[in-house]
């Protein structure tokens, strides 16, 4: 009934946790899952083989708008739902989102979602996240932090027996107890510490995933119930449009993603603008996913963005024959 498109290039950890997330929905039997691939490298392809996944890798020099525009293509099913490797979801989320569809079948919408940061909270700035994956990058294949990776290893370990835990202390031997007035536990109870000691709870959790997800195809499973749960998810950041969610009807009549985009930002506001254009009424439902954070060279964003903005205010048409669904000249395999 619903075909899912995950859009891929590199991060093969993240498409590992993406895909962990996709095939524990409830109604798995009902999805089409598809991998379009556009990395410089096959890893991502051996490990959908390995995971039995459909995947589309294509050859050449892909922007996201195109790999897009493979995924439209090569959908089995009439709904699409276009999403990328860095996010995850609730293993009811799907069979809401078919919900949605069967009660909205005979009107002309399309669907967007929100998401929240795994790691980022309102406390948080985006340099700390950034500085942490490159720490983990550097120190990863570097054979002389042997120490240093195993007090990493240690504090990773315990801060997830904590998770896993779950450990109230109330009662006569409570924390009050270390401290006659309950200063201490005062203190921890502050929105500033206990919102830094979330994200970093949350920092170390999602370092432990990404380095399981290759060799445990169960491990987001195991944290399912806590990272989905509303105590994790509060005070975190809420961005929309974590997903979108259309006919392929609509996709045809857009003739698909713009595809002189290129980079990060603008396609998706180009699509959805050009869709309410056709009279197509977007609904913005109830379904959250939950973002991995990762670093971001976030002038490349901004360069690309404000390179796409200037394409989308030069034209005053809503589909072009050069590009979109009829017009990829890239072998695909």
């Amino acid at each position: 009934m619903l075909s899912a498109v995950v859009i891929s290039k590199n991060r093969l950890p993240y498409l590992a946790l993406k895909l962990q997330s996709l095939l524990y929905q409830v109604n798995r039997k009902c999805l089409d899952i598809l991998v379009v691939d556009y990395s410089d490298n096959t890893d991502i392809a051996d490990y959908c083989r390995r995971m039995n996944v459909r995947c589309i890798r294509v050859k050449g020099e892909f922007n996201i708008s195109e790999a897009r525009n493979v995924g439209i293509r090569y959908s089995k099913f009439k709904w699409i739902c276009i999403s990328g490797n860095d996010t995850i979801v609730d293993k009811n989320y799907f069979a809401k989102l078919c919900g949605l569809i069967e009660a909205y079948r005979d009107q002309k919408v399309f669907f967007l979602g929100s998401y929240t940061h795994f790691a980022q909270n309102w406390h948080s700035m985006r340099r700390v996240i950034s500085l942490s994956f490159k720490m983990r990058e550097s120190f990863g294949g570097d054979t002389r932090s042997a120490y240093l990776q195993k007090v990493l290893a240690s504090l990773r370990r315990s801060m997830i027996s904590a998770l896993l835990l779950k450990t109230s202390y109330r009662g006569t031997g409570s924390i009050e107890s270390i401290s006659p007035k309950g200063n201490f536990r005062e203190v921890l109870n502050l929105p500033v510490v206990r919102g830094i000691t979330q994200q970093a709870m949350s920092l170390v959790l999602l370092h432990h995933l990404l380095n399981c997800a290759l060799v445990d195809d169960n491990c987001l499973e195991k944290f399912h119930d806590c990272i989905f749960s509303e105590a994790f998810r509060r005070g975190k950041l809420i961005m929309p449009s974590s997903f979108q969610c259309f006919s392929g009807e609509m996709a045809e009549a857009l003739n698909g993603y713009d595809e002189s985009l290129a980079g990060w930002g603008a396609e998706d506001d180009d699509f959805i603008l050009r869709a309410c254009f056709l009279g197509y009424r977007r609904l913005l439902s109830q379904l959250s996913s939950i973002h991995l954070d990762h670093g971001t060279d976030w002038q490349s964003r901004r360069d690309s963005s404000d390179e796409n903005i200037k394409i989308i205010k030069s034209r005053n048409v809503i589909s072009q024959p050069r590009w979109g669904l009829n017009c990829s000249s890239q072998e695909v395999c």
